[in-house]
């Protein structure tokens, strides 16, 4: 049997008595068929005798004190916040990564999550609101693909539950939580048709594969894989997630007919707003208009001038409310028009008159 065969994630050797030498560290384990316990503790690295102890079948390690002796070291370590979600962050992928296995955070007297062990695709999605929230299930969809000894199985969550962050995307190869750039590369290239720029989609995808196929050995903290066929394994996992979104892609006729429809309703607005117009207002505002010109025309006429022509001052008004306002005749009177707004002229002077502040309204076709 070669290394190449492992599939258990493994303990570094050196890692235990590491923790015990700057740590208050206690072992109590019971293995299966035994009458007992047996319990080890280290203070410091100071290892104590192993003692029987009363204890369920399987394994506690309690960790205290860390940096206890090594203030140097301690100093280093962040707020118990940040520390507690790191922990946390491990801990939901340990609980993804094995259904058949029971999880338990606790921080002082509050759990924090809890996830006893299931069995089934239904119990399994149970798992995965715990995690993720307990929308995912319903916003996302199945993956399942394989490929001669390669198989991608999992869940990818709908465009509609995309984040902000990509803090709700979990890669394991194997059994083994990774945070490989191959693999989320392909995924992102997947989304790429269904998910707005800055938006994140979340997912928990398991890539399964002949163990001699991958090196776990890759990076100090087994974060990252080395894969034997990288193209290959990005292009399986690329065309494996974009099949399972293929259904959730927009249909261009749907879309082109819901902008046509919208565009119809928009000119029905604007005709019947022309339509439905009060006709004492625009009666008034005519009124308003000619007794107005007229006086102007009047006035002008004895010291002559621009001011004789109704044109002129409609346009002096015009540019008084912009400097780029133009005015043109209409039928119901003058309209004030700019590049991109327009007003009625004769409202405009109608609202001055009876002392009700001016205001800008978008312009139709008379």
């Amino acid at each position: 049997m070669t290394w190449e065969a492992v599939t258990t994630l493994g303990f570094r050797g050196e890692a235990l008595p590491s923790i015990g030498s700057v740590s208050r560290l206690r072992i109590v384990s019971r293995a299966a068929g035994a009458e007992h316990g047996a319990e080890v503790s280290a203070d410091g690295g100071a290892l104590t005798p192993v003692r029987p102890a009363a204890h369920p079948l399987g394994t506690t390690i309690e960790v205290r004190d860390l940096f206890f002796n090594v203030p140097a070291r301690r100093k280093f370590v962040r707020s118990d916040a940040t520390e507690l979600t790191h922990i946390a962050r491990l801990v939901e992928r340990l609980v993804l990564s094995r259904f058949d296995v029971s999880f338990r955070l606790r921080h002082g007297t509050r759990v924090l999550l809890d996830a006893p062990a299931v069995n089934g695709a239904g119990a399994e999605l149970t798992r995965l609101e715990g995690v993720l929230g307990g929308d995912f299930p319903a916003a996302a969809v199945a993956v399942r693909h394989a490929a001669g000894p390669v198989m991608l199985s999992g869940w990818a969550g709908l465009p509609t539950r995309a984040r902000a962050q990509p803090d709700q995307q979990f890669w394991f190869v194997n059994g083994r939580s990774v945070r490989d750039r191959l693999l989320m590369n392909a995924v992102r290239l997947a989304y790429r048709d269904v998910l707005y720029h800055g938006r994140h989609a979340a997912y928990v995808l398991y890539l399964t594969l002949d163990p001699k196929l991958v090196d776990v050995n890759a990076h100090p903290a087994k974060l990252e894989v080395r894969f034997r066929d990288s193209r290959q394994i990005h292009d399986f996992a690329f065309r494996a997630v974009e099949r399972a979104l293929a259904d959730t892609k927009p249909d261009l006729g749907r879309r082109l007919g819901r902008l046509g429809r919208s565009g119809a309703r928009r000119r029905r607005r604007g005709a019947r707003r022309a339509r439905d117009e009060p006709a004492a207002l625009s009666a008034h505002a005519r009124s308003v208009g000619d007794r107005r010109l007229g006086a102007r025309r009047g006035g002008a006429a004895g010291g002559g001038g621009r001011g004789t022509s109704p044109r002129h001052g409609a346009r002096a008004t015009a540019r008084r409310l912009h400097p780029r306002a133009e005015s043109r005749g209409t039928r119901s009177g003058w309209t004030c028009m700019r590049r991109t707004s327009g007003v009625l002229y004769e409202k405009f002077k109608a609202e001055r008159a009876s002392g009700t502040p001016a205001s800008q309204y978008y312009c139709w076709n008379p």
